[in-house]
């Protein structure tokens, strides 16, 4: 298992966005959960691009 760090990639954002389609499922997934459950913009957005992540 490897730990991508957001500051080794070059951003929160950098480091989570490389194509993979099973990514973007998670992300529509995680969108239509978090309109359900009214979660604020701010913080949905926060959670999209988290500072650390496995793979």
């Amino acid at each position: 298992m490897m730990v991508n760090y957001a500051w080794q990639e070059g951003g929160e954002e950098e480091a989570m966005k490389d194509n993979n389609v099973l990514y973007e499922t998670a992300l529509k997934q995680f969108d239509t959960v978090a309109e359900m459950l009214n979660i604020e913009d701010g913080i949905r957005e926060r959670m999209r691009y988290p500072k650390r992540s496995l793979i």
